[in-house]
C-alpha cells in the first residue's frame, strides 16, 4: 500500500526519513491516484525533507538534510510493521 488515507489528505512512506509524512489537501493538490499520487506544490518540511511527488516518483530536492537529497526513487510501500 503506497497511501494511507486519513481525514485531512493521506500518509505516505518516506524513505529518506524514514518515517510516514502528512500530505494535507487541500493544503495540497492531490490527483487522486492512490498508487501513484502526484500532489503540487512541492512538499518541504523546512530543515528536514523537500521532495516533488509526481506519478509515484519521489524527487528529493537538494536542500533535504538526509542521505536522500538529489536522488529519485520510486514512492515506497509502507512498512510491513507500520
Amino acid at each position: 500500500m503506497k497511501i494511507r488515507k486519513i481525514d485531512v489528505g493521506f500518509l505516505h512512506w518516506c524513505p529518506g526519513c524514514d518515517e510516514a509524512h502528512i500530505v494535507e489537501v487541500p493544503r495540497w493538490t492531490w490527483n487522486g491516484d492512490e498508487e501513484r499520487p502526484t500532489v503540487t506544490p512541492s512538499v518541504n518540511m523546512p530543515g528536514r525533507c523537500h521532495y516533488v511527488l509526481t506519478g509515484g516518483v519521489i524527487r528529493f530536492c537538494g536542500d533535504c538534510s538526509h542521505g536522500m537529497a538529489g536522488k529519485v526513487v520510486e514512492m515506497p510501500d509502507f512498512p510491513s510493521d507500520w
